[in-house]
């Protein structure tokens, strides 16, 4: 008995059997195929915006996921057909918004495209309306919350005034 040697024959060595992994592109666009189409029947129309009725397949429709993912229906039924069309990135990242993957099937995915990952976004830093309101009614002096790269995330009118934080930028750009 064989042992996958890699993440990627790891999750084929159940599926595809002992031995056996996606060797040429025809394997790995029908297993595109499968995991696109697998995750899009998981998701309920009702949860994505869409009126909930009578539908042939569990799921949403590809016209639906399209529309989310910012991309022609017709591309993506070619893609989820198994088509020989190559994927970009951010239409990689759309999917992955779009279909709620977990870190994990997002690896998965870039690998079934042959497509490197990128780092996975920094999520944007926010606080509390309970903690702003604390800040607010904090008189004693100026007072500010930072995030875990020192970014001024809130602060308070003093600290305001004194520091004249609303010129600062912040850790992404954008102005607090």
């Amino acid at each position: 008995m064989t042992v996958p040697e890699t993440i990627y024959d790891s999750i084929n060595y159940t599926r595809l059997g002992q031995g056996q992994c996606l060797t040429n592109n025809a394997q790995r666009r029908r297993e595109l195929s499968d995991f696109l189409r697998t995750r899009r029947a998981r998701l309920t129309p009702g949860e994505m915006g869409f009126p909930e009725g009578r539908r042939r397949t569990p799921g949403l429709r590809r016209e639906e996921v399209a529309q989310l993912a910012h991309m022609s229906s017709t591309w993506y039924t070619w893609l989820e057909q198994g088509r020989d069309i190559s994927v970009s990135v951010q239409v990689l990242e759309g999917f992955i918004l779009t279909l709620k993957l977990t870190p994990e099937e997002r690896a998965h995915m870039f690998m079934l495209t042959q497509q490197t990952a990128p780092a996975p976004p920094i999520q944007q830093e926010s606080i509390s309306s309970i903690h702003q309101q604390v800040l607010d009614h904090f008189e004693a002096g100026p007072a500010y919350i930072t995030g875990r790269w020192w970014d001024i995330l809130a602060w308070n009118q003093s600290a305001c005034l004194l520091l004249d934080i609303s010129t600062i930028e912040t850790f992404c750009g954008k102005r607090v």
